[in-house]
Protein backbone atom coordinates (compact mmCIF):
# COMPACT_ATOMS: atom_id res chain seq x y z
CA UNK A 1 0.00 0.00 0.00
CA UNK A 2 1.93 3.21 -0.69
CA UNK A 3 0.25 6.82 0.87
CA UNK A 4 1.47 10.12 -0.26
CA UNK A 5 1.82 13.51 1.43
CA UNK A 6 4.95 16.08 0.99
CA UNK A 7 7.43 17.74 2.59
CA UNK A 8 9.99 20.95 1.34
CA UNK A 9 13.61 20.26 2.28
CA UNK A 10 16.35 21.83 0.87
CA UNK A 11 14.45 24.11 -1.39
CA UNK A 12 12.10 21.13 -2.96
CA UNK A 13 10.29 18.61 -2.00
CA UNK A 14 9.40 14.88 -1.42
CA UNK A 15 7.11 12.11 -1.49
CA UNK A 16 6.72 9.46 0.81
CA UNK A 17 6.41 5.82 -1.13
CA UNK A 18 7.06 2.42 -0.37
CA UNK A 19 4.77 2.51 3.22
CA UNK A 20 4.60 -0.81 5.11
CA UNK A 21 1.11 -0.06 6.82
CA UNK A 22 -0.57 -3.19 9.03
CA UNK A 23 -4.19 -2.02 9.75
CA UNK A 24 -5.87 -3.70 13.03
CA UNK A 25 -9.71 -3.53 13.59
CA UNK A 26 -10.64 -3.02 16.95
CA UNK A 27 -13.41 -4.76 18.70
CA UNK A 28 -15.67 -2.11 18.59
CA UNK A 29 -15.40 -2.31 14.82
CA UNK A 30 -16.13 -5.57 14.12
CA UNK A 31 -19.58 -4.67 12.16
CA UNK A 32 -19.44 -2.34 9.53
CA UNK A 33 -17.91 1.10 10.51
CA UNK A 34 -19.51 4.08 10.72
CA UNK A 35 -18.81 7.30 8.53
CA UNK A 36 -15.03 8.31 9.22
CA UNK A 37 -13.85 6.02 10.94
CA UNK A 38 -12.76 3.24 8.61
CA UNK A 39 -10.05 4.88 7.23
CA UNK A 40 -6.85 6.63 8.82
CA UNK A 41 -5.23 9.78 7.69
CA UNK A 42 -1.36 9.06 7.63
CA UNK A 43 0.71 11.04 9.35
CA UNK A 44 2.16 14.16 7.93
CA UNK A 45 5.71 15.24 7.60
CA UNK A 46 7.50 18.73 7.97
CA UNK A 47 10.47 20.08 8.16
CA UNK A 48 12.59 20.22 12.03
CA UNK A 49 14.45 23.08 11.83
CA UNK A 50 17.95 23.77 10.01
CA UNK A 51 16.37 22.28 7.21
CA UNK A 52 18.84 18.73 8.19
CA UNK A 53 15.92 16.32 9.52
CA UNK A 54 12.28 15.37 8.79
CA UNK A 55 10.00 15.44 12.07
CA UNK A 56 7.15 12.92 11.80
CA UNK A 57 3.60 14.22 13.02
CA UNK A 58 0.59 12.75 13.56
CA UNK A 59 -2.75 14.69 12.28
CA UNK A 60 -4.52 16.34 14.66
CA UNK A 61 -7.02 14.52 16.19
CA UNK A 62 -5.79 11.00 15.53
CA UNK A 63 -4.65 9.61 18.77
CA UNK A 64 -0.90 7.67 18.96
CA UNK A 65 1.66 6.21 21.16
CA UNK A 66 3.92 9.06 20.55
CA UNK A 67 3.64 13.24 19.55
CA UNK A 68 6.27 13.24 17.29
CA UNK A 69 8.54 11.15 15.66
CA UNK A 70 12.57 12.48 14.78
CA UNK A 71 14.33 11.30 11.87
CA UNK A 72 17.72 12.20 9.81
CA UNK A 73 16.52 13.24 6.16
CA UNK A 74 19.66 11.15 5.31
CA UNK A 75 18.78 7.99 6.66
CA UNK A 76 14.59 8.03 4.55
CA UNK A 77 17.01 9.26 1.24
CA UNK A 78 18.91 5.96 2.16
CA UNK A 79 15.67 3.45 3.21
CA UNK A 80 16.50 3.65 7.04
CA UNK A 81 13.07 4.19 8.64
CA UNK A 82 10.86 3.19 11.29
CA UNK A 83 12.14 -0.57 11.17
CA UNK A 84 15.27 -1.22 12.39
CA UNK A 85 16.83 -4.38 12.25
CA UNK A 86 16.12 -6.12 15.64
CA UNK A 87 13.92 -3.29 16.66
CA UNK A 88 11.19 -2.64 14.70
CA UNK A 89 9.31 -0.06 16.27
CA UNK A 90 6.12 1.04 14.20
CA UNK A 91 4.27 4.26 14.33
CA UNK A 92 0.67 3.72 16.02
CA UNK A 93 -2.31 5.96 14.67
CA UNK A 94 -5.55 5.07 15.93
CA UNK A 95 -9.17 5.84 15.94
CA UNK A 96 -12.18 4.16 17.22
CA UNK A 97 -12.18 1.22 14.56
CA UNK A 98 -8.76 0.91 13.52
CA UNK A 99 -5.00 0.80 15.00
CA UNK A 100 -2.68 1.42 11.80
CA UNK A 101 0.57 0.37 12.21
CA UNK A 102 3.37 2.77 10.27
CA UNK A 103 6.44 0.05 10.01
CA UNK A 104 8.61 1.29 7.26
CA UNK A 105 8.58 4.04 4.30
CA UNK A 106 10.92 6.02 1.92
CA UNK A 107 10.63 9.09 0.62
CA UNK A 108 11.51 10.45 -3.26
CA UNK A 109 12.02 13.91 -4.66
CA UNK A 110 8.60 15.38 -6.11
CA UNK A 111 9.01 17.06 -9.73
CA UNK A 112 12.84 15.17 -9.95
CA UNK A 113 13.71 15.27 -14.00
CA UNK A 114 16.98 13.89 -15.77
CA UNK A 115 17.35 15.02 -18.92
CA UNK A 116 20.44 14.54 -21.44
CA UNK A 117 22.49 17.01 -23.34
CA UNK A 118 25.47 16.37 -25.67
CA UNK A 119 27.78 19.56 -26.76
CA UNK A 120 29.77 18.05 -29.33
CA UNK A 121 27.07 15.88 -30.93
CA UNK A 122 23.95 17.04 -33.53
CA UNK A 123 21.65 15.73 -31.15
CA UNK A 124 20.45 16.54 -27.79
CA UNK A 125 17.60 14.04 -25.63
CA UNK A 126 17.31 10.77 -24.95
CA UNK A 127 19.01 8.45 -27.66
CA UNK A 128 21.62 11.07 -28.64
CA UNK A 129 24.87 10.07 -29.45
CA UNK A 130 28.68 12.37 -28.61
CA UNK A 131 31.44 12.03 -27.79
CA UNK A 132 31.07 13.05 -23.99
CA UNK A 133 28.18 13.68 -22.69
CA UNK A 134 26.19 16.25 -19.81
CA UNK A 135 23.72 14.35 -17.64
CA UNK A 136 21.35 17.23 -15.95
CA UNK A 137 18.91 16.59 -13.10
CA UNK A 138 16.80 18.89 -11.48
CA UNK A 139 18.48 21.06 -8.76
CA UNK A 140 18.40 21.93 -5.06
CA UNK A 141 17.88 18.31 -3.59
CA UNK A 142 19.54 16.89 -0.86
CA UNK A 143 23.58 15.52 -2.63
CA UNK A 144 22.18 11.60 -1.68
CA UNK A 145 19.67 11.98 -4.46
CA UNK A 146 22.04 12.58 -7.38
CA UNK A 147 23.13 8.78 -7.62
CA UNK A 148 23.89 8.69 -11.08
CA UNK A 149 24.47 5.20 -12.38
CA UNK A 150 24.83 2.95 -15.63
CA UNK A 151 23.68 -0.22 -16.30
CA UNK A 152 26.42 -2.66 -17.09
CA UNK A 153 25.13 -5.64 -19.37
CA UNK A 154 27.19 -9.00 -19.77
CA UNK A 155 28.33 -7.60 -22.68
CA UNK A 156 30.23 -5.12 -20.76
CA UNK A 157 30.71 -6.78 -17.76
CA UNK A 158 34.91 -5.81 -16.30
CA UNK A 159 34.67 -2.86 -18.49
CA UNK A 160 33.85 -0.19 -15.90
CA UNK A 161 37.06 1.93 -14.37
CA UNK A 162 36.02 2.19 -11.17
CA UNK A 163 32.43 2.45 -9.32
CA UNK A 164 31.53 5.05 -6.79
CA UNK A 165 31.25 3.69 -3.49
CA UNK A 166 27.56 3.42 -2.22
CA UNK A 167 27.28 6.24 0.23
CA UNK A 168 24.39 4.79 1.88
CA UNK A 169 24.30 1.98 4.56
CA UNK A 170 26.20 4.07 6.92
CA UNK A 171 24.06 6.91 7.97
CA UNK A 172 21.96 6.95 11.07
CA UNK A 173 21.68 10.34 12.58
CA UNK A 174 19.02 9.10 15.94
CA UNK A 175 15.66 9.13 16.65
CA UNK A 176 13.42 10.07 19.63
CA UNK A 177 9.95 9.93 20.85
CA UNK A 178 7.85 12.00 23.36
CA UNK A 179 8.93 11.18 26.98
CA UNK A 180 12.61 10.51 26.75
CA UNK A 181 14.60 7.64 25.01
CA UNK A 182 16.34 6.88 21.46
CA UNK A 183 15.76 4.86 18.49
CA UNK A 184 17.96 1.68 18.23
CA UNK A 185 21.30 1.71 16.22
CA UNK A 186 19.55 -0.26 12.73
CA UNK A 187 23.22 -1.65 12.48
CA UNK A 188 23.38 -3.00 16.02
CA UNK A 189 25.38 -2.20 19.46
CA UNK A 190 22.56 -0.36 20.84
CA UNK A 191 21.32 3.54 20.81
CA UNK A 192 22.91 6.30 19.44
CA UNK A 193 22.68 9.89 19.40
CA UNK A 194 23.30 11.08 15.58
CA UNK A 195 26.07 10.85 13.27
CA UNK A 196 27.35 8.10 11.11
CA UNK A 197 28.38 4.31 11.78
CA UNK A 198 32.07 4.25 12.77
CA UNK A 199 33.41 2.39 9.39
CA UNK A 200 30.09 2.01 7.73
CA UNK A 201 28.62 -0.94 5.83
CA UNK A 202 30.97 -3.41 3.97
CA UNK A 203 30.93 -2.19 -0.05
CA UNK A 204 29.27 -4.60 -2.28
CA UNK A 205 31.31 -5.40 -5.59
CA UNK A 206 28.93 -5.68 -8.70
CA UNK A 207 30.19 -6.22 -11.78
CA UNK A 208 26.39 -6.14 -13.49
CA UNK A 209 23.46 -4.49 -13.38
CA UNK A 210 22.77 -0.91 -11.95
CA UNK A 211 26.07 0.63 -10.51
CA UNK A 212 26.80 4.24 -9.43
CA UNK A 213 29.53 6.22 -11.63
CA UNK A 214 32.77 7.15 -10.33
CA UNK A 215 32.74 9.05 -6.85
CA UNK A 216 33.40 12.43 -8.35
CA UNK A 217 30.25 12.29 -10.37
CA UNK A 218 27.96 11.66 -7.56
CA UNK A 219 26.23 14.46 -5.65
CA UNK A 220 26.24 16.79 -8.17
CA UNK A 221 22.96 17.63 -10.27
CA UNK A 222 24.54 18.24 -13.47
CA UNK A 223 28.09 16.09 -14.91
CA UNK A 224 30.01 16.08 -18.02
CA UNK A 225 32.00 13.15 -19.19
CA UNK A 226 33.73 11.11 -21.44
CA UNK A 227 33.39 7.22 -22.47
CA UNK A 228 37.16 7.01 -20.95
CA UNK A 229 36.31 8.85 -17.55
CA UNK A 230 34.23 5.83 -17.22
CA UNK A 231 36.01 3.48 -18.63
CA UNK A 232 39.30 4.20 -18.85
CA UNK A 233 41.38 2.00 -20.98
CA UNK A 234 38.50 -0.41 -22.33
CA UNK A 235 36.68 3.00 -23.56
CA UNK A 236 37.44 1.86 -26.95
CA UNK A 237 35.41 -1.46 -26.56
CA UNK A 238 32.20 0.75 -25.61
CA UNK A 239 32.05 3.16 -28.57
CA UNK A 240 29.14 2.42 -30.34
CA UNK A 241 27.36 0.64 -28.00
CA UNK A 242 24.30 2.14 -26.15
CA UNK A 243 24.56 2.71 -22.71
CA UNK A 244 21.51 3.48 -19.94
CA UNK A 245 22.01 6.07 -17.54
CA UNK A 246 19.63 7.07 -14.42
CA UNK A 247 19.70 8.03 -10.93
CA UNK A 248 19.26 5.37 -8.54
CA UNK A 249 18.85 5.85 -4.79
CA UNK A 250 19.55 3.52 -2.43
CA UNK A 251 16.17 3.61 -0.68
CA UNK A 252 14.83 1.98 -3.96
CA UNK A 253 13.87 5.43 -5.39
CA UNK A 254 14.67 5.38 -9.14
CA UNK A 255 14.58 7.58 -11.75
CA UNK A 256 13.57 7.76 -15.78
CA UNK A 257 16.35 6.02 -17.63
CA UNK A 258 17.92 7.62 -20.39
CA UNK A 259 19.84 5.73 -23.29
CA UNK A 260 23.03 7.32 -24.96
CA UNK A 261 25.69 6.17 -27.47
CA UNK A 262 29.44 7.68 -27.63
CA UNK A 263 30.48 8.24 -31.48
CA UNK A 264 33.57 7.20 -32.58
CA UNK A 265 35.82 9.82 -31.50
CA UNK A 266 39.79 9.50 -32.63
CA UNK A 267 42.00 8.65 -30.03
CA UNK A 268 43.98 10.57 -28.11
CA UNK A 269 47.70 11.64 -29.47
CA UNK A 270 50.46 9.84 -27.06
CA UNK A 271 53.65 9.97 -29.13
CA UNK A 272 55.34 10.20 -32.65
CA UNK A 273 58.73 8.39 -33.52
CA UNK A 274 60.59 8.98 -36.27
CA UNK A 275 62.59 5.87 -38.25
CA UNK A 276 65.65 6.96 -39.83
CA UNK A 277 67.02 6.04 -42.84
CA UNK A 278 68.80 2.56 -42.80
CA UNK A 279 70.96 3.98 -45.29
CA UNK A 280 72.28 7.44 -46.70
CA UNK A 281 71.55 6.68 -50.19
CA UNK A 282 68.09 4.81 -49.63
CA UNK A 283 64.73 6.70 -49.10
CA UNK A 284 63.43 4.59 -46.84
CA UNK A 285 62.63 6.33 -43.46
CA UNK A 286 59.45 5.78 -41.83
CA UNK A 287 57.64 6.99 -38.28
CA UNK A 288 55.49 5.59 -35.37
CA UNK A 289 52.56 6.99 -34.59
CA UNK A 290 50.87 6.05 -30.48
CA UNK A 291 47.13 6.50 -30.05
CA UNK A 292 45.82 5.80 -26.27
CA UNK A 293 42.94 3.10 -27.71
CA UNK A 294 43.17 0.50 -30.05
CA UNK A 295 40.41 0.42 -32.91
CA UNK A 296 36.97 -0.98 -32.93
CA UNK A 297 35.25 -3.31 -35.48
CA UNK A 298 35.49 -1.80 -38.79
CA UNK A 299 36.72 1.41 -37.63
CA UNK A 300 40.10 2.29 -39.96
CA UNK A 301 42.97 4.80 -38.48
CA UNK A 302 43.53 7.87 -41.72
CA UNK A 303 47.04 9.76 -41.24
CA UNK A 304 47.90 12.26 -43.73
CA UNK A 305 51.15 13.17 -43.44
CA UNK A 306 52.78 16.77 -44.24
CA UNK A 307 56.33 17.55 -45.42
CA UNK A 308 58.26 20.87 -44.75
CA UNK A 309 57.45 23.19 -47.13
CA UNK A 310 59.05 27.31 -47.00
CA UNK A 311 56.77 28.11 -49.82
CA UNK A 312 53.66 26.85 -48.48
CA UNK A 313 51.90 29.34 -46.25
CA UNK A 314 51.32 26.94 -43.30
CA UNK A 315 55.03 26.08 -43.80
CA UNK A 316 54.41 22.21 -44.83
CA UNK A 317 52.92 20.65 -47.93
CA UNK A 318 50.99 17.33 -48.98
CA UNK A 319 53.01 14.26 -48.98
CA UNK A 320 50.65 10.96 -48.60
CA UNK A 321 47.97 9.43 -46.57
CA UNK A 322 47.76 5.82 -45.54
CA UNK A 323 45.22 4.29 -43.01
CA UNK A 324 45.16 1.27 -41.08
CA UNK A 325 42.73 -1.29 -40.01
CA UNK A 326 44.64 -3.45 -37.03
CA UNK A 327 46.98 -1.14 -35.15
CA UNK A 328 49.89 -2.70 -32.73
CA UNK A 329 49.18 -3.15 -29.36
CA UNK A 330 52.14 -2.08 -27.09
CA UNK A 331 51.18 -3.63 -24.08
CA UNK A 332 51.91 -0.85 -22.08
CA UNK A 333 48.55 1.09 -22.94
CA UNK A 334 49.49 2.46 -26.13
CA UNK A 335 48.80 1.46 -29.48
CA UNK A 336 51.27 2.27 -32.91
CA UNK A 337 50.83 2.89 -36.27
CA UNK A 338 53.56 2.59 -38.51
CA UNK A 339 53.91 4.10 -41.93
CA UNK A 340 54.45 1.67 -44.56
CA UNK A 341 57.99 2.61 -46.33
CA UNK A 342 58.13 0.08 -48.53
CA UNK A 343 58.01 0.42 -52.74
CA UNK A 344 57.81 4.47 -53.20
CA UNK A 345 56.12 5.64 -50.25
CA UNK A 346 59.52 5.58 -48.04
CA UNK A 347 60.45 8.81 -46.34
CA UNK A 348 63.90 10.78 -47.31
CA UNK A 349 65.73 12.42 -44.95
CA UNK A 350 63.34 16.05 -44.06
CA UNK A 351 61.25 17.30 -41.15
CA UNK A 352 57.19 16.27 -41.12
CA UNK A 353 54.05 16.39 -39.24
CA UNK A 354 51.10 14.34 -39.40
CA UNK A 355 47.37 15.00 -39.19
CA UNK A 356 44.92 11.78 -38.61
CA UNK A 357 41.27 11.06 -37.76
CA UNK A 358 39.25 7.65 -37.67
CA UNK A 359 36.77 6.26 -39.82
CA UNK A 360 33.81 2.86 -39.90
CA UNK A 361 33.50 1.42 -42.69
CA UNK A 362 36.58 0.74 -45.79
CA UNK A 363 35.68 4.51 -47.58
CA UNK A 364 38.57 6.77 -47.37
CA UNK A 365 39.00 10.31 -46.08
CA UNK A 366 40.62 12.28 -49.76
CA UNK A 367 43.33 14.37 -48.70
CA UNK A 368 41.13 17.35 -50.33
CA UNK A 369 38.27 16.55 -47.89
CA UNK A 370 37.77 19.90 -45.80
CA UNK A 371 37.71 17.85 -42.05
CA UNK A 372 41.47 18.31 -42.37
CA UNK A 373 41.58 21.65 -42.32
CA UNK A 374 39.54 21.30 -38.98
CA UNK A 375 42.38 19.34 -37.43
CA UNK A 376 45.22 20.57 -35.93
CA UNK A 377 49.04 19.02 -36.82
CA UNK A 378 50.73 16.74 -34.51
CA UNK A 379 54.27 17.84 -33.32
CA UNK A 380 56.87 17.85 -36.10
CA UNK A 381 59.39 15.77 -36.13
CA UNK A 382 62.62 15.08 -38.43
CA UNK A 383 63.58 11.91 -40.39
CA UNK A 384 67.62 11.62 -40.56
CA UNK A 385 69.98 10.37 -42.94
CA UNK A 386 72.36 8.44 -41.14
CA UNK A 387 76.43 8.86 -42.19
CA UNK A 388 77.84 6.67 -45.29
CA UNK A 389 80.31 4.55 -45.09
CA UNK A 390 83.95 5.21 -45.52
CA UNK A 391 86.80 2.77 -45.38
CA UNK A 392 90.52 2.81 -46.37
CA UNK A 393 93.48 0.67 -46.40
CA UNK A 394 95.96 1.72 -43.71
CA UNK A 395 98.68 -0.88 -44.64
CA UNK A 396 99.48 -3.45 -47.04
CA UNK A 397 102.19 -6.00 -46.92
CA UNK A 398 103.26 -8.19 -50.23
CA UNK A 399 103.86 -12.55 -49.98
CA UNK A 400 107.37 -12.38 -48.70
CA UNK A 401 108.42 -15.00 -51.79
CA UNK A 402 106.61 -16.45 -54.74
CA UNK A 403 103.93 -18.64 -53.83
CA UNK A 404 103.68 -17.38 -50.49
CA UNK A 405 100.37 -16.71 -48.65
CA UNK A 406 101.15 -14.06 -46.19
CA UNK A 407 100.05 -11.58 -47.62
CA UNK A 408 97.90 -9.18 -45.39
CA UNK A 409 95.54 -5.89 -45.91
CA UNK A 410 94.67 -3.31 -42.99
CA UNK A 411 91.03 -1.54 -42.95
CA UNK A 412 89.67 0.66 -41.18
CA UNK A 413 86.09 2.26 -41.60
CA UNK A 414 86.90 6.05 -41.21
CA UNK A 415 83.40 7.24 -41.50
CA UNK A 416 80.20 5.44 -40.46
CA UNK A 417 77.42 5.40 -37.98
CA UNK A 418 78.04 4.34 -34.70
CA UNK A 419 76.98 1.41 -32.54
CA UNK A 420 76.88 -0.31 -36.20
CA UNK A 421 78.84 -3.23 -36.58
CA UNK A 422 80.66 -3.91 -40.05
CA UNK A 423 82.06 -6.90 -42.47
CA UNK A 424 83.99 -7.07 -45.77
CA UNK A 425 84.03 -9.48 -48.37
CA UNK A 426 86.87 -9.83 -51.25
CA UNK A 427 87.00 -10.66 -54.26
CA UNK A 428 89.99 -11.30 -56.64
CA UNK A 429 90.03 -9.30 -60.07
CA UNK A 430 90.39 -10.72 -63.58
CA UNK A 431 89.42 -7.72 -65.91
CA UNK A 432 85.94 -6.84 -65.62
CA UNK A 433 85.35 -9.70 -63.47
CA UNK A 434 85.28 -10.09 -59.49
CA UNK A 435 85.11 -13.57 -58.05
CA UNK A 436 84.82 -14.08 -54.49
CA UNK A 437 88.00 -14.97 -52.83
CA UNK A 438 88.13 -18.93 -52.61
CA UNK A 439 84.30 -18.76 -51.77
CA UNK A 440 84.28 -16.73 -49.06
CA UNK A 441 81.50 -14.81 -47.59
CA UNK A 442 81.51 -11.66 -45.55
CA UNK A 443 83.30 -11.40 -42.66
CA UNK A 444 83.11 -9.75 -39.59
CA UNK A 445 85.29 -6.71 -39.00
CA UNK A 446 88.17 -8.19 -35.48
CA UNK A 447 87.23 -5.21 -33.80
CA UNK A 448 84.40 -2.45 -33.76
CA UNK A 449 86.17 -0.26 -37.00
CA UNK A 450 89.17 -2.04 -38.00
CA UNK A 451 90.75 -5.78 -39.28
CA UNK A 452 93.60 -7.43 -40.87
CA UNK A 453 92.88 -9.99 -43.88
CA UNK A 454 95.90 -12.22 -43.85
CA UNK A 455 97.47 -15.61 -45.65
CA UNK A 456 96.65 -13.74 -49.23
CA UNK A 457 98.85 -14.79 -52.00
CA UNK A 458 99.49 -12.38 -54.95
CA UNK A 459 96.91 -11.38 -56.72
CA UNK A 460 95.00 -8.28 -57.49
CA UNK A 461 91.77 -8.06 -55.12
CA UNK A 462 89.24 -5.62 -54.11
CA UNK A 463 87.13 -5.46 -51.38
CA UNK A 464 83.63 -4.12 -50.45
CA UNK A 465 82.68 -2.96 -46.80
CA UNK A 466 78.79 -2.83 -45.48
CA UNK A 467 77.11 -2.38 -41.39
CA UNK A 468 74.97 -4.79 -40.04
CA UNK A 469 72.05 -2.65 -41.52
CA UNK A 470 73.03 -3.92 -45.08
CA UNK A 471 74.66 -0.31 -45.81
CA UNK A 472 77.52 -0.14 -48.45
CA UNK A 473 80.11 2.03 -48.99
CA UNK A 474 79.44 4.13 -52.08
Amino acid sequence: MAIFYSCTIYSQGYDVFKADRRLQTKPACTGNPGPGLAFIQPASISVASGNDHLRVNFTPGVAGGVANYYYGIENMLCGVTLETDGNPTPLILSNQCYDDLLYSFSIRPVGLDINLTTPTGLNTGDHSTGSEVTLKATKDYHELVYNWQVYISPELAGLIKSTGANRCGYYFEGGEVSGGGSIGNPFGGGPVGGGPIGGGLPEEEEELGWVNLPDEFLGKDEITFTVKDLFGDNAYKVIGKSLQFRIGMSNGYNSRIIPFSFIVGSPEFEDIKPIDLSCNYINNGSFELLVDRDLIEDEQLIVTLYKKDATNPEGYSLYGQQNMFDLVDNGDRTFSFFWDNSGTEGLSADNYTVKYQVRVGTAGIPSSDPSWGTLKFSNDFDVLKPKAIEYEVTRYSEPTCLGARDGQIELKVSKGEDGRNYSYILYTVNGSTFTPYEGMGWIPFASERTTTVIGLPKDNYRIQVKDNRNCFEQ
